[in-house]
């Protein structure tokens, strides 16, 4: 019953805020939202996506309704109708607050609390508001409330970020501590003798017989392991040691080519982690891999 209760819960906030995104100055739906948030509290939990949204979205509507009652229209009349409709929907905004509030009975505090985990007091809005007597005032209050209700929105944001922050820290350093590893191979590798390969054949060169046994195991290993058609145009390359002395380098170079690449990307991950570029953010929000409901190209894994 209670799964149910919070997704009926959920359904209907999501509808109200669809509304309110639509009807951009009927602030009172995200009041109602805000209103349903604190009625079933403590019986039910809504997301805290949700909370964040409503948030956000209210404190917008509240600035713009103070934006347009602000402006000097070039009708008298106009003026104070905006006037008027501004102190109507914050008095509304008020009186849904407190219509909430009357309905626990419990003798609670007038703290007003979005969920059991995250506790907002809005009671000094309201009170504001209540206290306000004219348009000038409750445009103050609406200021008020604007400021408010963002700083909510930004404590939500960071509680319901800081678990995938922590993942970010912990992939960083997973990430610092692999291309470390990686820097490190490579400036052993550059004081070693990394040309053993080629003494190898070299040596092997100045005996006819060596070398003839040397093609012939080559040609049957890769004959061995690849396809035909690939398979015989690599034997063409190896039919002599200068050959695949060529074919050696040229792969080196290619493979040694890639893992610079590699390592570069890896440190733009790093160096974009706190800000992401937008190809980056839409690669993994599509994944394939990532999210097992996409089905866009995989991102970088």
């Amino acid at each position: 019953m209670k799964i149910e209760g919070e997704e009926a819960l959920r359904k209907l906030v999501v509808a109200l805020n669809a509304l309110a995104g639509i009807a951009k100055l009927e602030q009172t739906l995200y009041n109602m939202a805000l209103a349903l948030s604190q009625e079933h509290r403590e019986d039910f939990r809504l997301d805290p996506l949700l909370n964040i949204h409503i948030h956000h979205n209210l404190a917008d509507i509240l600035a713009l309704v103070m934006d347009h009652s602000t402006e000097v229209p070039s009708n008298g009349q106009q003026l104070y109708g905006n006037s008027e409709k501004a102190s109507k929907i914050n008095k509304s905004e008020t009186c849904d607050l407190n219509d909430a509030k009357k309905q626990k009975a419990s003798g609670e505090d007038s703290d007003f609390t979005i969920d059991a985990g995250n506790s907002l007091d809005l009671s000094e809005n309201c009170s504001v508001g209540n206290k306000k007597g004219n348009n000038n005032h409750d445009m103050s209050s609406t200021s008020f409330s604007t400021q408010y209700l963002r700083t909510a929105c930004e404590n939500f944001k960071q509680k319901y970020l800081s678990v995938f922050s922590s993942k970010l820290s912990a992939a960083q350093l997973d990430s610092n501590k692999s291309y470390t590893q990686v820097c490190n191979a490579f400036g052993e590798r550059e004081n070693l003798h990394t040309v053993w390969w080629l003494d190898a054949l070299n040596h092997a060169e100045q005996n006819k017989d060596s070398t003839g046994e040397l093609i012939r195991k080559i040609e049957e290993a890769v004959s061995g392991t690849l396809n035909n058609s690939r398979s015989s145009r690599i034997a063409s390359r190896l039919r002599s040691i200068t050959g695949l002395k060529y074919h050696i380098q040229t792969h080196l170079d290619q493979l040694e080519a890639s893992r610079q690449t590699l390592l570069d990307r890896i440190l733009e991950i790093d160096q974009t982690m706190a800000n992401p570029k937008e190809e980056d953010i839409e690669r993994v929000r599509h994944c394939l891999i990532c999210q097992a409901i996409d089905d866009g190209p995989t991102c970088v894994h």
